[in-house]
């Protein structure tokens, strides 16, 4: 052992001089095992065999025969020679496993480096002959041959008198089939823990080929199931497994000899963990010991195997009384050894055993802790009140869906670590905790307080860190058509539908499809429907989405016109004839016997009042159906609805009544404007010649009123669109698509767009606020106010957007940094397209940083004397915060860049 030794001296030439030294080694317990004597008197042979020296042999005296009787001649060397007795390690620790169906450990690999580092700073283990295996280091796994390989190593080179010590920190379980205890290693499949992992019996039979007359074994196998599924259950010590662990005595010596098991829990037990420090309790307690704090009640500088054990035994329930209340945990010794209780395993520090400050009383600790020679790792400074912060907490209102997956986070500073937390959300019980975080179920609407604090080794809880924060109603979700409906026609007389939809609180559960009468619905789990064809001609559907919540989206509809083809409508006439048979149903129904159903007398079947025969709604007289804007002017007059659109200049009554137009009435006659029909979505369309054979299409929006800007929990929102207010608007046409290349060089003579390759058909870009100014005087028609563009862009939705965004608009995800030919993306109700993405477009307002007393009449506010006009909408390279209906920015009037464009509009006025 490393004790203070007597000062090196030569060859003694008296007697006094041989007692003095031989008293002095004495006096300091210090066995001569790692000096050589050299001596050829048999009584000085006889007393170093006694006290322990290495080695001897005999040496002729110089100063006479006399002295060879009195005297010894010794010799102290300053580096010692090998000792009788070497000591020898194996410690093996696995956090994670192999196989994936294991669960994962937490301080093993911790605890066996901890124990190694002891072992050779204190209980002078040769760092040669201490063998670490661990599940993080790959040269060296705690793979079944690796165990077998140090084994047999340590069992061809250790000697009759040499300590062997065996540690296990890892799964240990009882084989299903064979009852058999086993140790779970790296690779083992535990479909086959006896055959791949180290069963007891092995490892028994192993140790008993020992040549070493003192063993030790360590087991710390017992903490949390091994099978994953099951991995916070406990992984008690079967008494089975206790008792199946019997190791052969070692074969008696000269000197001491002993086997001893030492187990981290009694049967019917688990091992638990240090909270917070990835250490087991018991691998502490076993380290605290073996540095000499169980040296503590006689601090004779000695640390004997029977005064760690008792140690271990004392020590590990108490600190499982402060870091874990109501559990519990006993290390036992299995085969104990009157002999190993004395014998010598380590020493303590200088200064004598270890005192604790949490077991001082606080007058005390001042001076404990300013004791210098005292082990660090024992001896508790004086703790610094703890404290706790909020690292991760809501910092404004939560949506439904945020509010499901709502995780906080908060970091300690505590001396010695962290021993627990403690959290509450409003006022609740509260909840304990050894995480640094906190995952809470959603939240109903409302505001919450959330608080967390933290404990220290010694009981004290930390004042609490709180954030309240607030979780917002449950939105609609948004339904959109996916499926092509204008002029559609599906074969075996079944209609296909598809739908779409956002929620932004959760999610879609339910989807409702109706034909022509909203409360006939047919209601199904997935978004695609196929209904039974209708009658041949005009049909609208309903669809509506409804979240997990129950909270249902607005009726979406869509118009469309139901074709058949001739054989099929007059197979369908026929049908109807023979079915009619002069029934009054039928006759309610259909009208006079012969007659298609829907069909009004005087009308072809299939023909739509007001149309003349073949005509589609939505399509000029001699117009192509879905012709793409850039269209020649169409013919300069057309029914449409019943009235009659003309070039002459309405009266004031017609334009009174065009302003307050509303959709279900008859479409008004404007001037300039040549009638196109009805959309698909049932409002009335028109074109305006701009010359050169190109006509820019406009669409009638109603008369109405909505509630402008966004409200505060809207995602990606900013205070500039607020506050919300309700704007009522006379109807006015407004253009179907953003103002093409085409459109623009047609009335203008140039095209300054950059995206030429996109094609003439694209929105014409780098155009400024005072470059339309220009085009607005050519051609009569004007930007619109924001209240307008708003308005247009909503079509009586109420959320950030009219449609999920990928399918209604080009923006960064989808763009491939271009603008695209306009129209090609899906329409919203108005039937109006690219109103988000694609470019961003002027509006004639000023600039004012919110809606302050901005108008309620849908005009354009220009009370501001801020150089900028408002930009709407978002474009091509804009992330999807920034495409939304309420979303608003700025520009100066005369700047030119390729993500602006515009879309006019004509008053009706």
């Amino acid at each position: 052992m490393r004790r203070p030794q007597p000062p090196q001296c030569g060859v003694i030439t008296s007697a006094e001089g041989a007692r003095r030294e031989t008293r002095r080694r004495v006096d300091h317990e210090a066995p001569l095992r790692n000096v050589t004597v050299k001596t050829s008197s048999t009584p000085a042979r006889e007393f170093a065999r006694q006290r322990g020296a290495g080695s001897w042999w005999a040496c002729i005296p110089t100063t006479g025969p006399w002295l060879a009787s009195l005297t010894a001649a010794l010799l102290l060397l300053a580096a010692p020679l090998r000792a009788e007795e070497s000591r020898w390690a194996l410690l093996v620790g696995i956090d994670d496993y192999i196989d994936p169906s294991i669960s994962s450990l937490s301080g093993s690999v911790n605890d066996v480096e901890a124990i190694r580092d002891t072992l050779v700073t204190r209980a002078e283990f040769p760092s040669s002959q201490v063998f670490l295996l661990t599940s993080n280091d790959p040269g060296n796994l705690p793979t079944r041959g690796n165990i077998r390989a140090r084994l047999a190593h340590i069992a061809r080179n250790s000697d009759s008198d040499d300590l062997v010590y065996l540690h296990f920190s890892l799964h240990a379980v009882l084989d299903d089939e064979t009852g058999e205890g086993v140790l779970l290693t790296h690779r083992t499949d535990p479909r086959y823990t006896a055959e791949e992992g180290l069963t007891l019996t092995e490892l028994s039979e192993r140790m008993g080929a020992l040549a070493a007359s003192k063993r030790m074994l360590v087991l710390d196998g017992c903490r949390n199931d091994p099978e994953l599924a099951r991995g916070e259950r406990d992984n008690r010590l079967d008494e089975r497994f206790s008792r199946g662990l019997v190791l052969k005595p070692a074969a008696p010596s000269a000197n001491i000899s002993f086997t001893q098991t030492l187990f981290a829990c009694s049967p019917g037990e688990r091992a638990y963990e240090w909270p917070g420090r990835d250490r087991g309790l018991f691998s502490v307690a076993l380290e605290e010991g073996l540095r000499g704090a169980a040296d503590g009640t006689r601090g004779d500088g000695r640390v004997t195997l029977g005064e760690v054990c008792a140690y271990v035994q004392t020590r590990v329930p108490k600190l499982l009384s402060i870091h874990l209340p109501g559990k519990q945990q006993h290390p036992d010794i299995a085969q104990p050894s009157e002999a190993a209780r004395g014998y010598e395993l380590s020493e303590a520090q200088p200064g004598g055993g270890v005192v604790f400050e949490d077991e001082l009383p606080p007058v005390a600790r001042q001076a404990v802790t300013a004791t210098a020679d005292l082990d660090p790792v024992f001896v508790r400074k004086v703790a610094r009140p703890p404290s706790i912060k909020l690292t991760r907490a809501p910092t404004q209102p939560l949506t439904r869906s945020q509010a499901r997956a709502l995780l906080l986070r908060w970091e300690a500073d505590v001396d010695r670590g962290a021993e627990g937390y403690r959290w509450r959300l409003d006022d609740h019980e509260p909840k304990q905790t050894r995480r640094d975080w906190a995952d809470i179920s959603a939240p109903e609407p409302g505001t919450h307080t959330f608080q967390v604090q933290v404990q220290d080794h010694w009981g004290n809880w930390s004042a609490p860190a709180k954030v309240a924060f607030e979780v917002l109603p449950n939105r609609r979700p948004e339904v959109a058509f996916v499926s092509p409906l204008d002029g559609a026609r599906v074969g075996s007389g079944r209609l296909a539908v598809e739908l779409r939809g956002e929620d932004p609180d959760g999610r879609i559960v339910r989807w409702r499809l109706a034909l022509d009468d909203p409360d006939d619905f047919e209601q199904r789990a997935e978004a695609r429907f196929d209904l039974p064809a209708p009658v041949d001609g005009p049909h609208t559907l309903f669809a509506q989405a409804v979240d997990d919540e129950g909270a249902a989206s607005l009726w979406q509809t869509r118009a469309f016109y139901f074709r058949y083809t001739e054989p099929e409508r007059a197979q369908l006439a026929s049908r109807t004839t023979s079915e009619a048979g002069g029934e009054a149903a039928g006759e309610a129904a259909g009208g006079a016997a012969g007659r298609a159903p829907s069909q009004v007398p005087g009308q072809a079947a299939g023909q739509i009042p007001g149309q003349a025969a073949g005509q589609v709604p939505g399509q000029a007289a001699g117009q192509t159906h879905g012709q793409a804007p850039g269209e020649t002017a169409a013919a300069p007059s057309r029914d449409v609805g019943g009235a009659t659109a003309s070039g002459a200049a309405p009266s004031d009554d017609a334009s009174a009544a065009a302003l307050s137009w509303t959709r279900g009435r008859p479409a008004p006659q404007l001037d300039g404007f040549t009638s196109a029909g009805g959309n698909v979505q049932g409002y009335p369309e028109y074109v305006k010649d701009l010359g050169d054979g190109v006509g820019m299409r406009f669409v009638l929006l109603p008369a109405g009123s909505f509630r402008m800007g966004s409200p505060a929990h809207e995602e990606g929102r900013a205070s500039r669109e607020g506050p919300q207010h309700q704007v009522m608007l006379d109807a006015f046409l407004i253009a179907k698509t953003e103002c093409s290349q085409r459109q623009w060089q047609a009335v203008m003579g140039s095209n300054p767009a950059k995206f030429t390759g996109s094609g003439r058909d694209a929105p014409v870009e780098q155009v400024s606020w005072n470059d339309i100014q220009a085009f607005e005087r050519e051609t009569g028609l004007c930007l619109p106010s924001e209240a307008q563009w708003e308005y247009a862009t909503r079509a009586g939705s109420t959320g950030a957007r009219h449609g999920a965004l990928p399918t209604v608009a080009w923006f960064d995800q989808n763009s491939r940094s271009k603008t695209h030919t306009a129209g090609t993306q899906t329409a919203n109700a108005f039937g109006l397209h690219d109103v988000l993405g694609n470019v961003s477009e002027w509006c004639e307002d000023t600039w004012h940083k919110d809606y302050t007393e901005a108008p309620d009449d849908g005009a354009a506010w220009l009370t501001s004397s801020s150089s900028y006009r408002v930009l709407r909408g978002g474009c091509w390279a804009d992330p999807s915060k920034s495409c939304r209906s309420a979303q608003r920015s700025r520009s100066g009037a005369g700047i030119r860049h390729r993500q602006i464009g515009f879309r006019p509009v004509a008053s009706l006025r």
